[in-house]
Parts: structure tokens; sequence; C-alpha cells
């Protein structure tokens, strides 16, 4: 995706330049177009609701970080770019099916009682953890692509001198992209997101409001807190 182009394209369909510009009227609705294409693949896989807010979202949030995976340059793209980030350039009656992916998965965090006003920066922070987790995985950035060489330099490492980097040097080396995903996407177990609906007898219905962050994504290089839905806030 970085190194898209108009020429690149005419090359590759041993075609002119100006017969892309023609038909597709430049880079931004070559671009547009791709992202469209993905989010409409995306669309196909989505995962039915439950009825369950929680198990929706991460549910979705994990069909979105596969396709990513499974489209690197995409994810790539996503994390250095906003513009086509969700909604796309449409003509002629054609449908914009990242805005489509988005108003699905604000639907089910809507689900767990946001308020407005949390509502429009909730999801945007799920996805962007979604989307640099990806990124992460399909360009070797985690501990677990690295292991060989982090475990040869942690054997050589003075324990007197770098106590606390030794005694934590198991944990690091396991995280891969699925671990991240599946212990930093989530509510663990006691927080009040999970607390018991009086009304239904069942976790995961208190109404979540502007009150306490849960999670923050630190975007500039992609590195996460751990515990609950990224962003997530909840009323106490």
């Amino acid at each position: 995706m970085q190194d898209l182009s108009i020429v690149v394209v005419a090359r590759s369909l041993d075609v002119t330049p100006a017969l892309i510009h023609y038909y597709i009227g430049g880079r931004d609705w070559l671009t547009s177009g791709i992202m469209n294409l993905f989010y409409k693949s995306l669309i196909r896989k989505w995962a039915e609701p439950t009825g369950d807010w929680e198990q929706d979202v991460e549910n979705s949030a994990k069909v979105l970080f596969d396709h990513l995976v499974a489209y690197p340059g995409i994810s790539a793209y996503l994390v250095l770019n906003h513009r086509f980030r969700v909604f796309q350039l449409t003509a002629f009656g054609d449908q914009d099916y990242g805005a489509e992916v988005l108003d699905q998965f604000v639907g089910h965090v809507r689900a767990a009682g946001l308020s407005e006003s949390a509502l429009g920066s909730t999801p945007n922070s799920s996805m962007r953890f979604v989307i640099n987790t990806a990124h992460q995985a399909t360009h070797d950035l985690l501990p677990a692509d690295h292991r060989q060489f982090l475990e040869d330099k942690l054997a050589s490492l003075d324990p007197r001198r770098t106590q606390n980097i030794v005694y934590g040097k198991v944990g690091p080396l396991q995280l891969n992209a699925d671990s991240l995903f599946k212990e930093d996407f989530h509510v663990p177990p006691g927080h009040p997101a999970r607390s018991r609906d009086r009304g239904r007898g069942r976790p995961g219905n208190t109404r979540l409001g502007q009150a306490e962050t849960l999670s923050e994504i630190d975007a500039s290089n992609g590195s996460t807190a751990r515990h609950a839905f990224p962003g997530l806030t909840v009323h106490v």
C-alpha cells in the first residue's frame, strides 16, 4: 500500500498512467478502492451477534485482527495513515463498506450502555489496538519473533547488575500476536464491567460511561496497557 501508485498499477497492467487516471481518478481513489474491497471482504466474515455485548465486541475485533494479519500491507498502511482508515470515496451508488464495519462495531460497543460522548472514543481506541497488534504480528515486532536472539542476550547478562530483567525474562519471550490479543482485549474477572446485572442475573451488563479509563494506547509506538477493552471507560 505504501508503494502503491498510478504508475505502478499502469506498469503492472501494461497500460499508460493516463488510462488509469481516466478510469480511476487518481491515487486517492485507487487507495480508497482497495480499502473498500478490504472492508467488503471483512464484512463477509463478520461474526453473527450473540446478544452478549462483551462477546460480540471481542468476536468482531478478532475477525478484524485476523483479516489484517492476512493483509499485512493494509495493517502497515493503517498504522501510518488516517485517510481512508474508515470512510471511503464512493461513486455511482457504490457502498462504503468501511462505514458499515464501523457501524456494526460501534453497535456492539453501544450495547454496553456507553454514553454518547464515550461512544465516540471507545470504538476508535479499540480498533487502534487491533490495528497496532496486527501490524506487530505481520512485521516481526514482538519478542517471540526474536526469541533466540533474546535468549542468548539474556543468558549473557550479569544477574547481579540486571536482576529485574533476569527476574521477568520468561514472560516477554512468550509474547506473540495471539497471546497479546487474548490477554489485552478482554474485561478481566472482577472488574465493574463484569458486575452482575440484578435485572437479568448475569455478568456483563453494567452501564459504561465516562469516568475511569481502563486501558490506554500509545499510538506513536503501538504499545498497550493491559486490562480490559482498550479505551473502555466505566462509570463508577
